[in-house]
Order: structure tokens, then sequence, then C-alpha cells
């Protein structure tokens, strides 16, 4: 699963965690209750198994949703783009961003870039 190769960059991404203050607040799917600010979740949105005439190719082109939470919208976009590099430049899959969206969580009161990438990996 793409995911685990995904958390594992993401979490071992100096510019990300020490340089953006994410820490280790990079979460899957969701973020927990009482989580502070900045954090990361990411979700697989659809997931696309590759074939070929010999049958299933070991290869997956899941879409990959990462959002970005902040309470700045300046910390939001920084964190962000640091996500799209370190997605750009990982080892072991190809990440290709399609959209991203920016978002106020009004009743947490923080902001939101939601990105989604396409990504190829060999299982």
């Amino acid at each position: 699963m793409v995911e685990s190769k995904i958390f594992s960059h993401l979490s071992t991404t100096t510019a990300i965690t020490v340089t953006q203050s994410v820490s280790s607040r990079i979460y899957p799917m969701w973020l927990p209750q009482e989580t502070g600010f900045p954090a990361i979740s990411y979700t697989r949105v659809a997931g696309n198994q590759q074939y070929n005439l010999q049958g299933y190719s070991s290869m997956e082109n899941p879409l990959i949703q990462i959002d970005v939470w902040a309470t700045t919208y300046k910390a939001a976009k920084d964190i962000s783009s640091a996500v799209h590099t370190a997605m750009q430049a990982a080892p072991g899959f190809k990440a290709i961003l399609r959209d991203d969206t920016d978002f106020y969580e009004d009743e947490i009161e923080v902001y939101r870039v939601s990105m989604d990438f396409s990504c190829w990996n060999r299982e």
C-alpha cells in the first residue's frame, strides 16, 4: 500500500516535521479530537489496480488526498508547498499533484489546503 510509504516519507521529511512545525501530527483518514495544529491527514480517495494481458501487474494508481491544517492561511500554504515538494521527490513511488483547494473550517477555526495526488506505486 502506498499509504504506508507516504506516511513514512512525510514523517521523515525535515522540511515538514521540523521547519514547518508539524512534528508527528500526521494521521491517516482524519485528525484525532484533540489534535494540535499544524497537522496533516491523508486518505485514499480512489484506488486503481493496473492489469495487462498477463493479469495483475503489481502496479497501483490510487488517488490520495492530503490535507494540511493550520491556524493561519500562510502556515497552511507554506506547509502544503513543503508537502508538494516532498511528494514530488518521494523515493519508492511517483506522486503527481492533480489539484489543490483552499478552505477555512469555521467550526474549528483553522485553514485547510486539500491536495489530490495521483500516485503510482509498485506493490
